[in-house]
């Protein structure tokens, strides 16, 4: 069910991006296998050390005398980040891309663009939680709804059609999946000791994947029996 919904998520992109009817359907086709592809491909990004102070009790009693010593060291870790093929580099880059698209044709202003942007990223940041050594978690029936509530009261504002309201949706989303899941909380690294962070590492299950894409389907599926008076 999770790869029939990306496959018609990157047909209807193609669409949206006035490539033919059959064309589009080959092209979604070729892109999941892409993903999967290079799904298990994480790309080293940088590595940062943190030093610690710790302090411990260790008994230096003798016989029956318990004596308790105070003892101050410093420890050093050296987490690594790196980034995910499928589940950072494409989607973003493919957001990036749709940005300039909806920049360059004038579907929104560069000032509503970014208000709308560091909205989403900012809910997307409060929604998310941190799970010590089991990445972070984010509601996505939560995240979508008002994904999808949010664009389409900004769609319908900005008088715009089903398709770009799509190439909108899916831009926004994205970049602030981007920015308010992982980046933002890059900095919980010192906080929870992780060895390694990697940026989408759900690869096609990632939420920079999931949200981005079902938001855009369901945007462009109300708007269309809007559209049609259903």
């Amino acid at each position: 069910m999770y790869v029939i919904a990306l496959i018609a998520f990157f047909h209807e992109l193609f669409l949206s991006l006035e490539v033919k009817e059959l064309t589009s359907f080959y092209m979604a086709l070729s892109f999941m296998l892409l993903m999967y592809w290079v799904s298990p491909w994480n790309v080293f990004l940088f590595s940062r050390t943190f030093t610690e102070d710790v302090i411990k009790f260790v008994d230096v009693g003798l016989w029956n005398v318990k004596i308790l010593q105070k003892v101050r060291f410093k420890v050093r870790y050296t987490p690594q980040v790196y980034f995910n093929v499928a589940g950072f580099a494409i989607p973003t880059s493919i957001a990036v891309y749709l940005t300039y698209v909806a920049l360059k044709e004038g579907l929104i202003t560069t000032t509503l663009y970014m208000t709308t942007l560091a909205f989403l990223t900012l809910t997307y940041n409060r929604l998310s939680k941190i799970a010590k050594g089991n990445g972070i978690f984010i509601p996505i029936i939560s995240s979508i709804s008002i994904t999808t509530a949010l664009m389409i009261m900004l769609s319908t504002h900005l008088s715009l059609s089903v398709s770009k309201a799509f190439i909108l949706t899916y831009s926004l989303s994205c970049l602030a999946s981007t920015l308010g899941i992982d980046i933002l909380n890059l900095r919980s690294i010192a906080v929870y000791k992780s060895k390694y962070v990697v940026i989408g590492g759900y690869n096609l299950k990632d939420a920079l994947i999931v949200i981005p894409a079902l938001s855009s389907l369901t945007v462009k599926a109300v708007l269309s029996a809007i559209a049609y008076g259903i």
